[in-house]
């Protein structure tokens, strides 16, 4: 990280330099500290003065822009990956003290590259003749179960009673018998939000796309050390199947601090057209 070995500590930081490139004037002073953070790092210069000197000072800042910071971890792009993304100048105040003394704060961000993983799980209702189709022992026989609904209007005793059917080819017909016509099952939805400073690559998504695992879309690590094969290895179908995973959401909010909140959603399934067409 450049600009940051030998700190042993983050407080008393003053003096460290001129203040991101903007020299500091003959009356000016100036006390620097220095936060790192898991999602976002920032640096807050708090400069005083004469008030004539800092308000010429605050007019050259750019809210927004892309500085060379060696106070800061050195950063790059959001899309190329990298630890962190370039430091950029998120705020500035400027106030009037007393008589003419001036008090100028300025507040540097960097994010993070580092993408955050939470998992829950979601009721999702399918069709009755679905029930325990992937039973490796005892899967319903549909074929049975159309002959038995075919003798409702023909031998409507042998379809109350069930006649010929066992085991959960005749645990459906009965749920059919009762009029259920959907269950409910619980399947995994990764969430994973990062934090940008450029407006995320939405074009790099798809929503109601298949993939074959929950993935954010720039080459970031998760954490906690997570690892890609944490999530679909511990994520499977209770036949120990792998699911398909659909993207269900791309959302993206923006922070005060002029950075992104990019959150995407995946849903798990066993295809498609169970999560556009439930």
């Amino acid at each position: 990280m450049a600009g940051l070995g030998g700190l042993s500590g983050l407080g008393g930081l003053g003096g460290l330099g001129d203040g991101g490139g903007i020299a500091a004037g003959a009356h000016l002073s100036v006390r620097k500290e220095i936060a790192l953070g898991p999602v976002v790092n920032r640096k807050v210069e708090t400069w005083q003065g004469p008030f004539d000197e800092l308000l010429t000072k605050a007019k050259a800042y750019d809210i927004g822009a892309y500085v060379e910071d060696a106070d800061l971890p050195d950063g790059g792009s959001d899309t190329q990956g990298g630890a962190y993304g370039y430091a950029f100048v998120a705020d500035v105040k400027l106030s009037r003290e007393n008589g003419n003394v001036g008090r100028l704060v300025v507040t540097y961000a960097q994010n993070r590259h580092l993408v955050l993983v939470s998992i829950d799980n979601t009721e999702v209702q399918r069709p009755i003749k679905t029930w325990r189709a992937d039973d490796a022992v005892d899967p319903p026989d549909l074929a049975q179960v159309r002959e038995w609904e075919a003798k409702k209007d023909t031998n409507y005793s042998a379809y109350a009673n069930f006649t010929g059917l066992s085991g959960n080819t005749k645990k459906l017909a009965e749920m059919i018998f009762n009029g259920i016509e959907n269950y409910s099952v619980y399947v995994p939805v990764v969430t994973l939000t990062g934090t940008t400073f450029s407006f995320p690559r939405t074009d790099l998504v798809r929503i109601g796309g298949a993939y074959a695992e929950p993935k954010f879309p720039y080459p970031w690590p998760l954490a906690h050390g997570l690892t890609q094969a944490d999530i679909t290895q511990d994520l499977k179908k209770s036949n120990n199947e792998d699911y398909t995973w659909v993207l269900a959401s791309s959302r993206t909010t923006p922070n005060a601090d002029g950075t992104y909140q990019w959150v995407i959603q995946y849903q798990a399934c066993d295809s498609v057209e169970e999560v556009l067409f439930a």
